[in-house]
């Protein structure tokens, strides 16, 4: 090719870009009114009056205006709204291909500035509507729309852009020119059934007063912040403003049944005290964390899931009555009250602490699961893999299923145990009161410590020891098996009729006062039995040994038997029934009056001892 022809095509092709730009000129002036219906710069606001254009398909076009020292182009309107064909933000002094308009013009207005890195769009006069997409033309920015009047988005997206800011604040600018952030008095921010898709921007910021969800909200990092407040650009609380109109709303966030919020990362903030954050949708952080934190009351009612931790924090009262879970990591709760009446799902830690009465009615399973409260409800299904712990300040209630695999224990002023207890080890109780109804099973060892009464009335057993420490009275209405050792210490013991207590090993039984037994007490080796007085209509027995040491009376109406030796104790020892051992001596000793109306026997030598000498007759 020759010289001449390449310059020819050189020429051609200048020819063609200015050919271009000519005719997108004069698409824009041809068709710029009807295109700008839905927005008006503000009048007299100078140089931070924005241009305006039309894309050849009809898709407005604003040429905003140049940046300041720290980048920032302020752009304000009286009226800014974006219907379903979308809106171009000019940010290139060049000729630029967008998604919405093709190709469009430069901005002369950046021709000096360059582009800007954050587009800060201030409504003054009406709500804004949007209805359709906002892209960037050009270098990629963050975006600020803020309106105090309100602002809807039903079908909004946002392209080509790091990050997008929705307030209906106003903007606080230092003064080197860097947005601060906002103030906020008034103002709701709503997200209509078609929802809001920020899909491909890095964060999404949504800060008002108000704010009602009722589509989908789809981004990459979601803030949602809600109340009277001046904050920071991140939408973090510096301090607290009255409202415009005086009142409160009844509802800082609200997500409805069919709304959702669906980000890698989820952070809910209502910071005005006494208004709180309700869901009834999904809410789901999809590879990260997602936290709530709320100045008044969070009711859960949908789905809450994160793939990492998730917090939820309110001053005032927590409702949860549909799903929330981490696939990954923790669950932690904190509120005034809780009502925890859905499913609960942590695959570690599920932590949840209030002030007040904590009611679980629901079903929760996790790596391990910690409930504490002024008051405990614990109704519903509890299984943890690892271990579970519950508490309360004054009476705790298990009327439910709870497991813990790695050991269970409860504490608590007063314990009332209705339903079932588990663990995969063992399992520990401390109250000053406890009345267990229930089952208690302990894979390993099961302890009872009790200030006060005990009553044990349902089935409790240890795969290996088990013990029972009462300050005052321990009924036993039930069943209590250990496999190994067993001990039970109380000012006083009553073995009730049908009740059995049993032992693989040795069994203890001690108390300062009386020991009553109309039941049955096993030892698998030794019994040792020390009281102030024992009256016993039921079965004492021991496989080896039995040591019974009375500082007062001994009486038997029932069984007293030793599969080797016995030895009885007592100031006073009577015997209406059985009492003797069946290989070893049998030695009855009494330092006052010695009675044996009944069957007394020994497999070896029989050994009779009465300061007050001894009467015997029977069989």
């Amino acid at each position: 090719m020759d010289n001449e022809a390449v310059g020819v095509r050189g020429y051609l092709a200048e020819q063609s870009k200015r050919a271009l730009a000519l005719l997108l000129c004069c698409t824009v002036t041809w068709t710029s009114f009807p295109a700008w219906a839905q927005l008006a710069p503000t009048a007299n606001a100078g140089r931070q009056t924005p241009g305006q254009q039309v894309a050849a398909n009809g898709v407005p076009v604003v040429d905003i205006v140049a940046p300041n020292a720290r980048g920032i182009s302020h752009n304000r309107y009286s009226n800014f709204n974006v219907g379903p064909n979308g809106l171009i933000l000019n940010n290139s002094a060049q000729i630029s291909k967008t998604e919405l308009g093709g190709y469009v013009a430069g901005n002369n207005n950046l021709q000096r500035s360059g582009a800007a890195s954050l587009i800060l769009n201030e409504v003054t006069s009406a709500s804004s509507r949007l209805q359709g997409y906002t892209e960037i033309a050009g270098a990629k920015a963050q975006l600020v729309i803020a309106n105090p009047n309100g602002i809807s988005c039903d079908g909004c997206g946002f392209l080509n852009t790091s990050r997008v800011t929705l307030t209906t604040g106003t903007p606080n600018l230092g003064s080197d020119g860097a947005l601060n952030g906002f103030s906020i008095t008034g103002g709701a921010l709503s997200i209509g059934r078609n929802g809001l898709d920020a899909f491909n921007v890095d964060r999404l910021d949504l800060l008002s007063r108000q704010l009602s969800v009722d589509g989908s909200i789809w981004t990459r990092a979601l803030v949602a912040a809600a109340g009277a407040g001046r904050v920071n650009y991140d939408g973090m609380l510096l301090d607290v403003l009255p409202g415009a109109d005086g009142g409160l709303p009844a509802i800082g966030i609200d997500v409805a049944q069919l709304g959702g919020m669906y980000a890698e990362r989820i952070r809910l903030i209502a910071t005005e005290a006494g208004v709180g954050v309700v869901s009834r949708g999904t809410l789901a952080a999809q590879s990260g964390d997602l936290q709530i934190d709320s100045a008044g009351q969070v009711s859960l009612g949908g789905t809450t899931v994160a793939r990492d931790a998730v917090n939820v924090r309110a001053t005032g009262a927590l409702d949860q009555r549909g799903v929330l879970g981490s696939q990954q990591g923790n669950v932690s709760l904190r509120a005034a009250s809780m009502t925890l009446a859905g499913d609960l799902v942590a695959a570690g830690a599920l932590d949840a602490q209030a002030g007040g009465v904590v009611t679980h009615v629901g079903r929760s399973s996790a790596g391990s699961i910690r409930l504490f409260g002024s008051e405990l409800n614990a109704d519903g299904s509890l299984h943890a893999a690892g271990a579970l712990d519950l508490g309360a300040g004054g009476l705790l209630r298990s009327g439910g299923v709870a497991y813990g695999g790695a050991g269970a224990n409860l504490r608590a002023a007063q314990i009332a145990l209705s339903g079932t207890l588990q663990s995969g080890a063992a399992i520990a109780l401390n109250a000053t009161a406890i009345d267990a109804l229930g089952t208690l099973d302990a894979a390993t060892a099961l302890q009872i410590n009790g200030n006060g009464n005990v009553r044990l009335a349902g089935l409790a057993q240890a795969g290996q020891g088990a013990g029972v420490q009462a300050g005052g009275r321990l009924e036993l209405q039930g069943q209590m098996i250990a496999a190994d050792a067993l001990a039970l210490n109380a000012a006083s013991i009553d073995i009730a009729q049908r009740a059995a207590v049993s032992a693989g090993n040795d069994l203890d039984l001690r108390s300062a006062g009386a020991v009553n037994n109309a039941g049955s007490a096993y030892a698998g080796r030794d019994l040792r039995l020390q009281a102030a007085s024992v009256s016993t209509a039921g079965s004492l027995s021991a496989a080896r040994d039995a040591q019974l040491a009375v500082a007062g009376e001994l009486v038997n109406r029932g069984t007293v038997v030793a599969g080797n030796a016995l030895s009885a104790d007592a100031a006073q020892l009577e015997s209406r029934g059985d009492i003797g051992s069946q290989r070893g001596d049998a030695t009855l000793r009494s330092r006052g009056n010695l009675r044996l109306s009944g069957n007394t026997v020994a497999g070896g030598a029989l050994a009779l001892d009465a300061a007050s000498g001894a009467q015997v007759w029977g069989p």
